[in-house]
């Protein structure tokens, strides 16, 4: 074995090689199992000394009293060893306190993640260890995995900015998503996760925190979490299906969550629809609007998207396309989307029929309002969940263009065009709710809820405050654990 080793597991566990040298390290570790026998004897001597360092910290705090008799002379006589294992303890514990330890290793990572080392970003690599003092963070688009010690996996999503608070068993997440995979913790000191405006105490359990916008999300998956407004200091414990939403000094808004991931589903980048739709950048901002509140997204193209793709979803979110879209048509029947079991909001009013979200019986199942400058949508049923707190004539939801769809009498129709009660702008079908027939067969209940909102893509955009509060709402009631369920 080549002696440079020894120098460089030091270094490297310092955190003081380069690039190159953490690859040769890495390298060596996969194809040589001498090497990693070595390492690991060397990691249970980092931790060794790390205790002894406590250990030397407390020695340094002793007062010494020694009385002048007999027990003199032995003192005397043990000096020599005294001296050498204060000055062992005394090099160990300036070691170890000179140096950095760190919190975290990462497990992988994808394109456009950083970790942060006194003030220099640096592209975050697998095998990486974090530094007390290090953050990570994310850009709109990527993905990394944590194992933090004594925690368990942290899933760092989108727009995440993630560090080591300086309390002990404390992770600071500034902004973005993250998802927690946790060990049991011991109940009078678990870790926790501070977001900007709470503080999610953790008991063992997978959950999803997101802080963006003056907001935290938080959605419970399995077991039990604490979370605590910081602005109010109210503390609520979600279980399981939970979900509860922290702002500034609002109270703590409660509500329930269907387990999975969300499934979305996006055309390509035809340059017929990119033209009409602009429906790149609307699926961007769509996507990260689900990461904001807590939602896990998986991202599917029409043309590629699978049956199996539909299992254990919490919601399948239709994005936009244009009507002349086979690709789009072929794919929601070959996935057979409109019988699943699965919540579905979808975006695009071409997709009504193919759902059984509409009927025909007096007319087009679904059209395009055009009207120049804002078109106001009327909110037929104020103080529904999906009506966002809206009432009245709504002026600045769309502009130039209103998608609507004729539903079945069994659908609550939410906004409709002004003086068209049967032209729906938002509407639903809670689960078994009757829809209509598909290619005239009787008309059945709904196998799950399914929502219809038009969302204009030519006008989506970050500084639509009405717009995304419409289509939060949509989101929360369409992924809601449903009353029969």
């Amino acid at each position: 074995m080549k002696t440079d080793w020894h120098d460089l597991i030091q270094r490297y566990i310092a955190g003081h090689t380069t690039d190159e040298e953490t690859d040769a390290l890495q390298a060596g570790l996969k194809a040589d199992a001498e090497l990693r026998a070595l390492y690991l004897d060397y990691i249970h001597l980092d931790v060794s000394l790390e205790a002894a360092a406590e250990a030397a910290e407390m020695a340094f705090e002793l007062k010494v009293i020694v009385p002048q008799t007999k027990c003199w002379n032995a003192w005397l006589a043990w000096r020599p060893l005294a001296a050498a294992a204060c000055l062992m303890l005394a090099l160990t514990g300036g070691w170890m306190m000179s140096r950095d330890t760190s919190w975290a290793t990462v497990a992988e990572a994808g394109p456009g993640v950083e970790t942060v080392r006194d003030g220099k970003a640096m592209p975050a690599r697998a095998g990486d260890r974090l530094r007390r003092s290090d953050s990570i963070r994310v850009g709109g688009s990527g993905m990394a995995r944590l194992a933090v010690q004594g925690l368990g996996t942290v899933v760092i999503g989108p727009e995440a900015n993630l560090e080591r608070g300086g309390e002990a068993r404390l992770l600071k997440l500034h902004g973005g998503f993250i998802e927690i995979a946790a060990e049991k913790q011991p109940a009078d000191k678990p870790w926790r996760i501070r977001t900007p405006q709470a503080e999610v105490a953790v008991i063992g359990t997978e959950f999803t925190v997101a802080a963006a916008e003056g907001r935290t999300a938080l959605r419970v998956r399995e077991g039990l979490v604490r979370v605590t407004s910081l602005q109010t200091g109210k503390s609520e414990s979600v279980r399981a299906t939970g979900r509860v939403f922290v702002q500034r000094d609002a109270a703590l808004n409660l509500g329930s969550t269907r387990l999975g991931n969300v499934l979305m589903l996006i055309s390509r980048g035809d340059e017929l629809v990119k033209s009409r739709f602009n429906h790149l950048a609307s699926d961007g901002l769509i996507g990260a609007r689900l990461w904001r509140l807590g939602l896990k997204v998986d991202i599917r193209h029409y043309d590629e998207v699978q049956p199996d793709d539909l299992r254990d979803r919490a919601l399948v979110i239709l994005s936009f396309f244009a009507n002349y879209d086979k690709i789009a048509d072929a794919a929601l029947k070959r996935i057979g989307l409109a019988r699943a079991a699965v919540p579905v909001l979808c975006l695009e009013p071409a997709a009504y029929p193919l759902l059984r979200m509409t009927t025909d019986g007096a007319g087009p199942e679904f059209g395009f309002h055009f009207q120049s400058g804002a078109a106001p949508v009327e909110i037929a049923l104020p103080g529904h969940p999906l009506a966002a707190d809206f009432s009245g004539l709504v002026g600045k939801f769309f502009i130039s263009t209103i998608g609507w769809g004729r539903p079945a009498a069994g659908a609550v129709v939410v906004a409709r065009l002004p003086g068209q009660p049967d032209q729906a702008v938002i509407f639903a079908y809670e689960t078994g709710q009757q829809m209509s027939g598909a290619q005239g067969a009787a008309p059945s209940g709904a196998p799950a809820r399914r929502t219809g909102l038009f969302l204009d893509p030519q006008i989506v955009n970050a500084n639509s405050p009405d717009l995304w509060r419409f289509y939060e709402a949509a989101v929360e009631w369409s992924a809601a654990l449903a009353p029969a369920q």
